[in-house]
């Protein structure tokens, strides 16, 4: 353990002004205002990713001159001159590193949280396991590559081959992959493309530490860094990441989907005037999925119409819509149209997501308390693209969306703001929701406030997403006639 005290403090007498670098940058980066003074999509530029991206530079940087400081690679002079423990060595970097990376840190999260109005000791284990996650890409991959490289022009080196093979790796599998066996992304951490990388930066250190078998170590990297490449692009390996977090507890090959026969297609008029051809919309029959979950579209439909005197014609546009009405398809069949019965064929993937419902919202001008997770404003007259704005004061797991509801009206959207990427250094602070609705393809500019202002029965709903698994499902609709037939007179 005196070893061990020993080497760290000859690291804060060596690197001392690098470190301070770092403790001030994110003691400004918690000092920068939790509330970022404005809105929409000006706010996101003024606040950007700059300061965070280069915390992580600095981090990086200082991480390695540690290693360095002692060096392990191959045949390194420190071994003659310095026959440090090896054991005392590890910890006296980890005790470096976790100083002035992992502290730092955490204070920056816990003033970020204090200022916001955060509740710091409630959500403080939220915030540790948070901040343990950041640092698997703020300490863990400058640790890894510091021990395989003697100085840092080796170390820069070693960094730019790795984000080269990364891409490419990444490049040549989405041009390779099968469109038809991928699933959708999620906003959930993809941990199994992480895990090779993790998993090879522990070994790599251990290995280091205990042998000093450079080469065998940046194998081991190389092949590392390749496979999560590999399985970064694959949004099945999302997807299963996902039912890792949040497994669903019920049989997807349960949920059964079908055209509603009995109901009458209605005529969509907006649709037409997007896609220049007839469209209609068709009620779905909907069973066995469970209470707390919906279906949501992914990736071009399959479609297409036939009848004996027009033949077959693939159709571009068949959407399904959750509507206040319930599930419905939006579909825009092309011509030519006759009076003769039609079979509409539709093959489409669905998101089955699990939806949390934070709170409930009155539809008027105004500021209103979203639950017990922060507070929601209504803007009018409208500030740029945002139409609602909701500060979060809780930690929350999953993709953030708003709804805005009434009978007869049911749309939802997500936020501009997406801060789960790895630059985000605080879980609660940053995250809000910051938008307004825009039903895609649907020419919509936003919910309808002057009609849900009127209504005494509108109103907001904040809630997270969590996408569970996909299903793909056929659909036939046999002797379907168009509903516009009569009105053009067609025979």
């Amino acid at each position: 353990m005196k070893q061990a005290i020993h080497i760290f403090r000859k690291d804060v007498r060596r690197l001392w002004p690098l470190t301070l670098v770092v403790v001030c940058l994110f003691a400004l980066y918690g000092m920068s205002s939790p509330d970022k003074g404005g809105s929409g999509i000006p706010a996101l530029a003024e606040q950007g990713p700059f300061l965070s991206i280069l915390i992580g530079f600095a981090c990086w940087s200082v991480a390695a001159l540690s290693i360095h400081e002692d060096a392990l690679a191959e045949e390194s002079p420190f071994w003659i001159t310095r026959p440090y423990n090896r054991m005392s060595l590890l910890a006296a970097k980890a005790l470096f590193l976790f100083v002035f990376m992992f502290l730092p840190l955490l204070a920056t999260g816990i003033l970020l949280e204090a200022r916001a109005g955060v509740g710091v000791l409630p959500s403080l284990g939220h915030l540790l396991a948070f901040d343990i996650a950041v640092s698997m890409w703020l300490i863990l991959p400058a640790l890894a590559i510091g021990t395989v490289t003697n100085n840092m022009k080796a170390f820069a080196g070693s960094v730019v081959t790795v984000f080269f093979i990364s891409f490419v790796a990444a490049r040549w599998t989405v041009t390779h992959l099968d469109p038809g066996s991928s699933m959708p992304a999620t906003n959930d951490p993809n941990i199994l493309a992480w895990v090779p990388m993790v998993l090879a930066a522990f070994c790599v250190i251990g290995l280091q530490y205990a042998t000093r078998k450079t080469q065998w170590s940046r194998a081991m990297l190389a092949v590392a860094i390749i496979a999560s490449a590999f399985l970064m692009e694959r949004n099945s390996v999302a997807l299963a990441s996902s039912q890792i977090v949040s497994p669903p507890t019920f049989d997807l090959q349960q949920i059964q989907i079908a055209f509603d026969e009995a109901t009458v297609p209605q005529y969509e008029s907006s649709l037409g005037s997007i896609t220049r051809n007839n469209c209609i919309s068709v009620a779905l029959n909907v069973q066995g999925l469970p209470a707390g979950t919906e279906l949501r579209p992914f990736g071009r439909p399959a479609a297409d119409v036939t009848s004996v005197p027009a033949g077959t014609r693939s159709i571009l546009y068949a959407v399904p819509e959750l509507t206040g009405e319930g599930y419905r398809e939006h579909i825009c069949i092309p011509g030519p149209y006759t009076t003769a019965p039609e079979t509409l064929r539709a093959s489409l993937n669905f998101e089955v997501i699990a939806v949390s419902v934070i709170a409930k919202i009155p539809a008027r001008p105004g500021t209103f308390a979203a639950g017990k997770y922060g507070r929601c404003e209504i803007l009018t007259p409208f500030p740029e693209n945002t139409q609602l704005l909701c500060d979060l004061q809780k930690p929350l797991t999953g993709t953030i969306s708003a709804g805005l509801e009434y009978p007869g009206y049911r749309v939802y959207t997500n936020s501009f703001v997406n801060e789960s990427g790895p630059f985000r250094l605080s879980p609660v602070s940053r995250e809000k929701f910051d938008g307004f609705s825009s039903t895609a393809g649907r020419g919509s500019r936003g919910w309808p406030f002057e009609e849900a202002f009127a209504r005494p029965d509108a109103h907001f709903v904040l809630r997270t997403e969590h996408i569970i698994g996909t299903i793909r499902r056929h659909l036939v609709y046999r002797h379907f006639v168009f509903p516009w037939t009569t009105k053009l007179n067609i025979k």
